[in-house]
Parts: C-alpha cells; sequence; structure tokens
C-alpha cells in the first residue's frame, strides 16, 4: 500500500504438512525364521506446522533518507506420532518476533551508506528434538527426563536459537566502476553448533553454545575497463568464535580415546573458533565476449576451517592434529555460452559448456569430526537451452 512517504506491505503464509517415515531392511544375513527380509525397524508419523505474518514499511524521511522497519512473527509447531516401537507421541511449538530497522543514506548519485539492526530466531530441527529414524539404534528424545524412559515434553534439550546482527555498509560507484563495504556483527544466544560426530546417516550431532559471535567484514568490487570485459570479486574476512561453551564428552566424537572413561569431563572452550567456519572466502571472476562467445573464468578460495571446536586439537591435549583441519583450498573454473539467435525454426539458442575444477585439484569441501568430505575432481558439464 503506497501512502504519501513511503509503502507498506504486508502478508500472511500458512502451511501443514505431514508425512509418513520408515525403514526397512532389504537385505541380511542369518535373519531368525519367521522374520521376513522387508521388515521394518521403525516407523512414524511426522507433521509441521508454519503460520507467519508480517509487515515492511519503507518510510522517506527526506528526499536522501529512507527508513527501512519490518515485523515478522513466526508459529513453527512440530509434531511426532503413531511411533510403531518406541511409542513416543509428542508436540513442540515455538514462537518468534523477528524486527528489523535500518536506514539508507543517499549521499551524492554514486555514493550511500546504510546501518541496520535485525533480531530473529530459529527453532531447532526436528532431528534435534528426536532422532526417530536412529531409535533402533538407541536414539531417545532430547527431552528432560522425568523418570527412567519417561519425558517432560515441554522441555526439550536443545533450546532455539536467537540472533542479533549489526551492519554497517558504504556503496560507492563510477562509470564503469563499483566497490561496496559492509562491516557486522552477529551476536548468538543458543546457537546449534556441531557438538561431535556423525549418526549411522552422516549428519553432525548439534547442541546449543551459550553465547558465539561472527564478526567481520565484506567487501565486493566490479570493474569493466571496456565493453565485453568485466572483472568482479568479493571476500569475506571474519572471525567466528565460542564466547561461552562447554562440551561434556558424552559426545562420541571426543569419547574415542577418552581420558577418564568412568567419569564426565567438561571442556571449556570459551574463545575457541568454531568448528565448520572459514575466516576467508574470496571469488574473483573475469568475463569477456567475443561476438556471440561469452567466455568467464572464476576462482573460489576458503580458508582453513576445523571440524572440531577444540581448534583442530585431538580431544582437549592441545597437540595439533591434520585429521581435525580441513586445508584451505582455491579452485578454478570456466564456462563458455554461445548464444544463437535463431537455427531453423528454433530461436534463442544457447550451447553451454561449463568446466569445474579446471586444475582436477584434490581437496576436501569440509569435514565433521575425523570425517572428510571430498570434492568432486574435474568435472564437465553441457547443455542446450532454447527459447519459447
Amino acid at each position: 500500500m503506497k501512502h504519501a512517504r513511503g509503502e507498506l506491505n504486508a502478508g500472511l503464509e500458512a502451511r501443514y504438512h505431514q508425512s509418513v517415515h520408515w525403514g526397512t531392511v532389504l537385505w541380511a544375513q542369518n535373519l531368525a525364521s519367521g522374520v521376513p527380509a522387508d521388515r521394518r525397524y521403525y516407523e512414524y508419523k511426522g507433521a509441521k506446522t508454519i503460520v507467519s505474518a508480517y509487515a515492511d514499511e519503507g518510510l522517506h524521511l527526506a528526499d536522501t533518507v529512507v527508513l527501512k522497519a519490518s515485523v515478522q512473527a513466526i508459529y513453527n509447531g512440530y509434531r511426532i506420532f503413531d511411533e510403531a516401537f518406541a511409542g513416543n507421541d509428542f508436540r513442540v511449538s515455538y514462537l518468534f518476533m523477528n524486527p528489523r530497522i535500518g536506514i539508507n543514506v543517499n549521499f551524492t548519485d554514486q555514493t550511500n551508506g546504510y546501518v541496520s539492526y535485525s533480531r530473529t530466531g530459529r527453532e531447532p530441527r526436528l532431528k534435534n528434538l528426536y532422532d526417530a529414524a536412529e531409535s533402533s539404534g538407541g536414539a531417545v528424545p532430547q527431552f528432560s527426563e522425568i523418570a527412567p524412559g519417561e519425558y517432560d515434553f515441554d522441555d526439550p534439550l536443545v533450546k532455539p536459537e536467537v540472533l542479533d546482527d549489526f551492519e554497517l555498509g558504504y556503496h560507492v560507484s563510477a562509470n564503469n566502476a563499483a566497490v561496496s563495504l559492509n562491516l557486522f556483527y552477529m551476536g548468538f544466544r543458543d546457537e546449534i553448533v556441531k557438538s561431535g560426530g556423525l549418526d549411522r546417516f552422516g549428519i553432525p550431532r548439534t547442541g546449543n553454545a551459550e553465547r558465539t559471535s561472527h564478526k567481520g567484514l565484506e567487501l565486493a568490487a566490479e570493474y569493466e575497463p571496456r565493453q565485453g570485459l568485466k572483472m568482479n570479486g568479493n571476500a569475506s574476512f571474519s572471525k567466528n568464535t565460542l564466547d561461552r561453551y562447554t562440551l561434556y564428552d558424552s559426545a562420541e566424537e571426543y569419547m574415542r580415546n577418552p581420558p577418564n572413561p568412568d567419569s564426565t569431563v567438561a571442556y571449556v572452550l570459551d574463545g575457541n573458533r568454531l568448528a565448520g567456519f572459514a575466516g576467508v572466502l574470496w571469488n574473483l571472476r573475469v568475463s569477456f565476449k567475443v561476438h556471440r562467445f561469452d567466455f568467464s573464468v572464476w576462482a573460489h578460495h576458503e580458508g582453513k576451517k576445523y571440524t572440531n571446536n577444540f581448534e583442530g586439537a585431538w580431544y582437549a591435549s592441545g597437540e595439533p592434529r591434520p585429521e581435525t583441519v580441513v586445508d584451505p583450498s582455491t579452485v578454478m573454473n570456466a564456462s563458455m555460452n554461445c548464444h544463437i539467435d535463431r537455427l531453423w525454426s528454433l530461436r534463442n539458442i544457447d550451447l553451454i559448456v561449463q568446466v569445474f575444477n579446471v586444475t582436477d585439484a584434490l581437496y576436501a569441501t569440509h569435514g565433521e569430526g575425523g570425517e572428510f568430505y571430498p570434492a568432486a575432481t574435474r568435472n564437465v558439464y553441457a547443455g542446450i537451452e532454447i527459447g519459447m
């Protein structure tokens, strides 16, 4: 809705999803007599309800100053029911109010700056509350235990995370160039982070960290020295830390060689860098056009990442181990696009060839504890797009 000094938008969304999950034994040796090979070893029904409403206002305080404000209310509800073997039945719901406010100032036709603040909440995944597919392997609901095998489904152990985000930015452009700078500070309460180990499906186990922060700067630039030739890139330099976090050695990843198997040990990891976050990221692309051909070459770099929250040490001994660090990597890619306006009765044809990991580098994309996930070696994609 437009008004004299700006525009107000509002909206509402509602969704409901229900599903049935099960696992079967496709084949096994030495099955007991009378046990069919396709027997289900877990089965349950799940449901999720989402209701969201928002309002967004763009208010012109002056000719060159715009105030942007928005608020979102969102309800998310989970349900597990009709579980065939363990018999768990529960509902968990979350309600978040997510406000955002910012000011944009156009200093000149080529320069502008902005400052913004936002708060948002995010609920845990259902797997964080109860990994029902792992029930046959010993997984139990992650709720406060009233008595052995009895749970308080109003008190989940994994809490929703809350983020306060502050940003300050500046943009300048000229006839053939543009540069942007953004400073950010993201402070989390109860951020859902890796707590160690993988489940049998290869999914990382997670938990809450009481206080964490992500802070740094982002740069983006674009330059077109002549028609048909363009260079652009972006970079991020950040520090991602556990400001207040204690890990207990019950996490499977750290139980391989515990110092004292008969006791629970608590490790205070305040100040450690968060697993899975690279402090340096950058991308650089060069594109050029020759007649109907568009060529592009680009590089992507990721700095060192830790696979656990001990900053690459094994357990808490302080001894660095290479198997808990993903090494930095730089990957080259290239593409070619040939555009044909018309061929016989066909119009707007694009012939596309893309080559990823041109140098056939061997590197890991990420890791979880001592497990690593290698990237694809050199691979080629070719395709044809035909406009209608």
